[in-house]
C-alpha cells in the first residue's frame, strides 16, 4: 500500500483505532452469551477481543495466564489481571488435573513480551512429582532468575525474541528491559520493580543453553565438560573438512584441497577496565579461544621477544605500528583479530582479544587455535591472507615453535602454506609485495580476494557501544552468541551466494580465456613455450625468475644524456671538433629544458594568485623570467649554427618578447619546422637526435605520471581510511591532493608535447616503433593503477594502457629482449587471470558439491546423537524422547537444506554440464524436470519450423546451446514464483534450529 493511496482512509483508520476503545454495538454489561450475567472483562492478546464475564475469562485462560485483560468501568476500559480476579497458576500438572498437595499460594512476577505480570502460582509437593521448583519454572516454559526460592522469572518467548533481536538488531538489554517495562507501567502510576540485574544474567544464560543446545552438547555422554575447544561453532559447509564432506586424493586439483583463511583486526570492540570478576561459562567452546590457556599464552616469555615493525616491501602501510600507538589507558581490551574462511565464516577459537595493538602475540595464537583443527583433519594445503602478510608470514613458523602453547602447531606437515595480502589492502604495498603476495598470481587460489573478513567487522562493531561495559566473560559469551548468527545467516544464504558467484564467474571466465587465446596466437609459439615453462617452475618454486616481474624502462632521459656524453667525448677526442662549441646533444638537451620551464611557467602564476598574494609582489615571477630570457638568448647562437634554415624565423622574433614573456617565444626545434624543410634547414642528423630524445622524454614522463598516480591512490586510500575533523588538518590535506593533481598535468602535458613533436619527426613510425607504445593520453586513461569508483569490479575492470605499455628503444624489432620482456608480462598476466578464473568456476561447483555432502553427513550424525545417551540409568524417559525429537528435528532440517539448495541449482549445473559426476545422486527436481521438458518441445517445434523436411524429430539431441539459447515460453511459470517457495520453506526451516 502506498502512502498516497493510504491518506484518503486516514480519517478512516484513525476511527475505528478509536471504537476498539469502547463497547461494541449490542454489546451491553448484562450479556455474556449464555451467562446472562456482567460482561466487563476483555483481553487484549486474544482474537477477536470479545468481552466477557468473570467466570468465563477465567475459564478461557486457564492455559493463557499472561495474557493482558482490561475491566469496562462504564465510561472506559481500564487495565486488570488475573490475579485480581482470583486466577492461580498450578504448576507440575497438566490443566485438566488436580494437585493433591500442593504448596501454599506465592507470588511470582513473571515477564512476557507482552509486559510485567504479577501472578499467584501453586508448586506441585505431590509424591509422585519430585522435580524442584525450578524445574517446575522450566516446564511451564518459564525461566526462573534463581535456583533458590525463586520469585520473578522470564518466559521462553520473551527470551527467544530478545535472542533473535539482539542478533539482528543489535539492541541491548537495558533498551529492551525498560521497553517491557513501559508495556506494563508506560504512566509509572503503579508501583516499579526493579529487575534488571535479574533479567541480563538470564539473557546470558539462555544464550549459553541455546549455544550448547544446537552444538549437540546435550546429546554427549560426557556432557559439556567433554566438548572440545570450537566444538559448538557452526561450521563452514563450504570449505573443506576432511571425513565431512571430502575424501582427500592427490589427484584432485591443488584449489579442491586448500583451505583459505583471512586475519584482521578490530579496534572498535573494546572492554573497559572496571575490575569485573565474572565467572567463565565455557569460553574457548565456540570462536573466542580459551580464556585461561589465553591468559597463560600472554605470560609466556617468548612472546617478550621484540617485534618487527614496519612492512619490509617499501609501502606506507604501518598497521603493526598504528596498532601499538593506540592508547589502552582505561581498557583491558582494545580489540579483538579474527580469523575467517573464504566465505566470510568466523572460524572456531578463530578470535582473541588484543591487549595493546595487533601484535603478533596476539595474532600468532588465534591463528594457530584455529588453524590446528586443519592439522588435526589432514587438510594439505592452506592459503592465508593478511594486510600485512609480507612481514607477518616471514618468521611465523619459528614464532610458533617458540611459544609453549603453539609448539605443537606445525606448518611444515602441510604439503603447501602461502601466505598473501587480500586484493584492495595490496594497492597500498609496494611493487615487491605486488609479485610476491599477490593472490592473482598464485595458482590455485581462484579469484580469491581475501576480504571475507572484513565484512564480520560491520556487524559486529555495532555491540561496541555498550558490549565495552561488560564483564570479561560476559563479553566473550556475548561476542560466542552474535557470531553463531552470523555463520548461521551465512549458511543460509551460501544458496545464493554460491550460485551467483557460478553463474559471474562462469561468463568472465569465457571473457578471459578468449582474451588469453587472442594474446596467445598472436605471438611465436617458441616464445609461448618458454614463457609457459617459466610460469610453471615459479608456480613450483617462488625462488624461481618471477614472470609477472616488469621490465624497467630501456630508455630514459638520464640514460641517454650519458650515452650521448660519452658519444661527444668519443669524437672530441678523435680531433673531429664540432661546428659550435655547444655539441648537437647539449643544444637539443638545453631546448627541451627550456621548453618544460616555458610550460610550469604558467602554473607558478595560478599558485601565486591562488595564494592572493600582493600584485606588486612579483619578485618571484620576475627572477624566473629573467633567467628563462637569458637561456633562450643563449640558446640562438648554436641555434643558427645547426639549424641555418630557421635563422628567418628567429630574426622575427620581437627582442621585448623574450625580456617580458619568454615563456609564449616559440623556440623553433627540428620538429616545429615544417616537413618538407626540415632535413635542408638542419645541418648533420639534428632531427634524428631530437627524435631520440622526444622518445626518453616521452617515455619519463609516462613513468612520472604511473608514479605520481600510484602514490596519490595510496594517499587517498590512508586519508579515506583516517578521516580527519581537523580544519587544519583537512586544509592540508587538500593542498597536498591539490599538489599530485598538478604534478600529474604537467607530466601529462610534458607526454603530449613530447608525443606531438614524434608525430611530427616521425609520423608512420619507420624510425622507430613508438606508436604502439605511445598512444593519445586522453584524461580519462590518467586512471588506476587500482579501482576507481567509477570502474566496474576488479575482475571486470579494463586497466589504462599507461599500466601496460611498454619501453623500446629505437629501431628495435620483435626480437628485441626487451619487447619480449614486456610481451611477457601481458601475456603471462593474461593467461592468469583465464586460469584464476577456471579454478575459480571449478572451486565453486566443488562448494557446492562440499554444502550438500555437509548437510548430509550433519543430517546423520544427528540422527546418531539423538541415541548416544539412550540406556543411561539417570536419565529420564522424557527427557530421552526430548532428545530423540530435537535431533530428528535438526536431522529433518538439513535433509531440507539439501532439497532447497539442489532444487535452486540443479538447473543452473545442468546447463552448463556441471557437477555431472555427483549431480546425477541426486533426483531432479520437478520443476527442473517440467522447464526440460518444456525446452526440448520448443526445441523440436522450432526445428520442424525450419526444416520442415528433415526426419523425424525424435533424434534431435537434447544440446546444451538447444538447451540454453531457447527462451522461455509465454506458458512458462514465473521463475519468482518458485523462488517465493524456496524462500517460504527457509523461513519455516530457519526456526528449528534457533528453538
Amino acid at each position: 500500500m502506498l502512502l498516497e493511496e493510504w491518506l484518503p482512509h486516514r480519517k478512516q483508520f484513525l476511527d475505528e483505532l478509536l471504537r476498539l476503545e469502547g463497547l461494541k454495538k449490542g454489546m451491553t454489561r448484562s450479556s455474556c452469551g449464555e451467562c446472562k450475567v456482567g460482561a466487563i472483562y476483555r483481553c487484549k492478546d486474544c482474537f477477536g477481543g470479545e468481552v466477557t464475564c468473570k467466570e468465563c475469562i477465567l475459564q478461557d485462560h486457564e492455559s493463557h495466564p499472561l495474557h493482558s485483560l482490561e475491566k469496562w468501568t462504564g465510561s472506559f476500559f481500564e487495565p486488570t489481571t488475573l490475579t485480581s480476579l482470583g486466577h492461580v497458576v498450578q504448576l507440575g500438572h497438566k490443566l485438566s488435573t488436580s494437585c493433591s498437595n500442593p504448596s501454599k499460594p506465592i507470588d511470582q512476577t513473571v515477564f512476557d513480551l507482552n509486559g510485567v505480570h504479577r501472578i499467584v502460582v501453586r508448586f506441585c509437593h505431590c509424591s509422585s512429582s519430585s522435580a524442584s521448583h525450578q524445574i517446575q519454572l522450566l516446564q511451564a516454559r518459564w525461566f526462573p532468575a534463581t535456583v533458590f526460592r525463586p520469585s520473578t522469572s522470564f518466559s521462553f518467548n520473551l527470551l527467544d525474541f530478545f535472542h533473535k533481536l539482539q542478533d539482528q538488531n543489535k539492541c541491548n538489554s537495558y533498551d529492551f528491559y525498560h521497553t517491557i517495562m513501559q508495556r506494563s507501567n508506560n504512566a509509572k502510576l503503579e508501583p516499579e520493580i526493579f529487575r534488571y540485574n535479574e533479567i541480563c544474567l538470564v539473557f546470558r544464560l539462555w544464550s549459553h543453553l541455546k549455544l550448547l543446545k544446537r552444538g549437540g552438547a546435550g546429546h554427549c555422554c560426557g556432557g559439556v565438560d567433554s566438548m572440545s575447544d570450537g566444538s559448538l561453532a557452526v561450521l563452514c559447509p563450504a570449505c573443506p573438512q576432511p571425513g565431512k564432506n571430502i575424501v582427500l586424493d592427490s589427484k584432485h586439483p591443488i584449489h579442491f584441497n586448500t583451505t583459505f583463511l583471512g586475519i584482521d583486526g578490530c579496534f572498535k570492540t573494546k572492554l573497559k577496565d572496571r575490575g569485573i570478576t565474572d565467572p567463565d561459562l565455557g569460553t574457548g567452546l565456540a570462536y573466542m579461544v580459551n580464556s585461561a590457556d589465553y591468559a597463560a599464552h600472554l605470560k609466556d616469555p617468548a612472546g617478550t621477544v621484540s617485534e618487527e615493525t614496519g612492512t619490509s616491501c617499501g609501502s606506507d602501510l604501518r598497521a603493526v605500528d598504528q596498532a601499538y600507538t593506540r592508547n589502552p589507558k582505561g581498557y583491558s581490551v582494545t580489540g579483538v583479530v579474527a580469523v575467517s574462511c573464504r566465505h566470510s565464516f568466523v572460524r572456531p577459537t578463530g578470535v582473541a582479544d588484543l591487549q595493546k595493538g595487533e601484535r603478533y602475540l596476539n595474532v600468532d595464537y588465534a591463528f594457530a587455535s584455529t588453524v590446528s583443527h586443519e592439522l588435526e583433519m589432514g587438510v594439505p594445503h592452506l592459503v592465508v591472507t593478511y594486510d600485512i602478510a609480507c612481514q607477518w608470514g616471514r618468521h611465523l613458523r619459528e614464532r610458533l615453535a617458540r611459544y609453549k602453547a603453539t609448539k605443537d602447531v606445525n606448518l611444515d606437515s602441510l604439503q603447501s602454506f602461502r601466505v598473501a595480502v587480500p586484493k584492495f589492502h595490496l594497492i597500498g604495498h609496494g611493487n615487491s609485495c605486488h609479485l610476491d603476495y599477490n593472490l592473482a598470481f598464485m595458482r590455485g587460489v581462484g579469484m580469491t580476494h581475501g576480504e571475507g573478513v572484513e565484512t564480520i567487522w560491520s556487524h559486529s562493531t555495532s555491540l561496541a557501544t555498550w558490549s565495552r561495559e561488560n564483564g570479561p566473560q560476559a563479553r566473550q559469551a556475548l561476542l560466542d552468541t552474535h557470531w553463531s548468527g552470523w555463520n548461521w545467516k551465512k549458511l543460509i544464504n551460501l544458496r545464493r551466494l554460491l550460485k551467483k558467484s557460478l553463474e559471474r564467474a562462469w561468463k568472465l571466465c569465457k571473457v578471459q580465456n578468449g582474451i588469453a587465446a587472442a594474446v596467445t596466437a598472436a605471438l611465436d609459439p617458441a616464445l609461448i613455450h618458454s614463457w609457459t615453462e617459466m610460469m610453471n617452475a615459479y608456480y613450483l618454486d617462488s625462488s624461481n625468475p618471477n614472470p609477472f616481474k616488469e621490465v624497467a624502462p630501456s630508455v630514459t632521459l638520464n640514460d641517454l644524456k650519458a650515452e650521448l656524453g660519452r658519444v661527444d667525448a668519443t669524437v672530441k677526442k678523435s680531433g673531429t671538433p664540432h661546428a659550435h662549441e655547444t655539441t648537437p646533444s647539449q643544444f637539443i638537451m638545453r631546448a627541451l629544458e627550456i621548453e618544460e620551464q616555458q610550460s610550469t611557467h604558467p602554473g607558478l602564476r595560478r599558485r601565486l594568485r591562488s595564494k592572493r598574494l600582493d600584485p606588486n609582489d612579483n619578485t618571484t615571477i620576475c627572477d624566473q623570467r629573467r633567467l628563462l630570457s637569458q637561456a633562450i638568448k643563449s640558446l640562438t647562437s648554436p641555434q643558427r649554427v645547426y639549424m641555418p634554415g630557421a635563422s628567418a624565423r628567429l630574426d622575427e622574433i620581437d627582442p621585448t618578447t623574450i625580456t617580458d614573456a619568454p615563456e609564449t617565444v616559440k623556440l623553433w626545434l627540428p620538429s616545429q619546422l615544417p616537413a618538407a624543410s626540415r632535413d635542408t634547414s638542419c645541418i648533420g642528423n639534428l632531427p634524428r637526435l631530437e627524435l631520440r630524445f622526444r622518445l626518453a622524454q616521452a617515455y619519463d614522463a609516462l613513468d612520472l605520471i604511473r608514479h605520481l598516480r600510484g602514490v596519490y591512490q595510496v594517499l587517498l586510500v590512508k586519508n579515506q581510511a583516517h578521516v580527519s575533523t581537523s580544519q587544519g588538518t583537512m586544509t592540508r590535506t587538500k593542498a597536498l591532493f591539490r599538489n599530485f593533481a598538478l604534478k600529474i598535468d604537467q607530466a601529462a602535458a610534458r607526454y603530449r608535447d613530447a608525443r606531438t613533436a614524434l608525430l611530427r619527426l616521425d609520423p608512420e613510425g619507420k624510425f622507430s616503433p613508438w606508436k604502439n607504445d605511445l598512444k593519445d593520453l586522453c584524461r580519462e586513461d590518467i586512471r588506476g593503477p587500482s579501482r576507481e569508483t567509477t570502474d566496474t569490479s576488479e575482475s571486470r575492470r579494463e586497466l589504462s594502457w599507461i599500466w601496460h605499455t611498454g619501453s623500446l628503444q629505437p629501431d628495435t624489432g620483435i626480437n628485441d629482449p626487451q619487447l619480449q620482456g614486456v610481451m611477457r608480462v601481458e601475456w603471462c598476466k593474461a593467461v592468469a587471470r583465464a586460469e584464476r578464473f577456471q579454478e575459480e568456476v571449478e572451486l565453486l561447483v566443488e562448494e557446492m558439491r562440499r554444502t550438500l555432502c555437509f548437510f548430509d553427513w550433519n543430517a546423520g550424525n544427528w540422527e546418531k546423537l539423538g541415541e548416544a545417551r539412550v540406556g543411561e540409568p539417570t536419565i529420564d524417559e522424557e527427557i530421552t524422547v526430548g532428545m530423540r525429537a530435537y535431533a530428528a528435528r535438526q536431522a529433518a532440517l538439513y535433509r531440507k537444506l539439501v532439497h532447497v539448495f539442489i532444487a535452486d541449482w540443479y538447473e543452473c549445473l545442468e546447463l552448463k554440464s556441471l557437477g555431472s559426476h555427483w549431480l546425477a545422486k541426486y533426483p531432479r527436481p520437478e520443476a527442473a524436470r517440467n522447464r526440460r521438458r518444456r525446452l526440448k518441445s520448443n526445441v523440436k517445434m522450432y526445428h520442424s519450423s525450419v526444416f520442415p523436411s528433415s526426419a523425424g524429430t525424435e533424434d534431435i539431441p537434447e544440446t546444451e546451446d538447444a538447451l540454453t539459447d531457447d527462451p522461455p515460453s509465454d506458458s512458462d511459470p514465473d521463475p519468482v514464483d518458485f523462488e517465493d517457495d524456496v524462500d517460504v520453506a527457509l523461513d519455516d526451516l530457519d526456526a528449528p534450529l534457533w528453538t
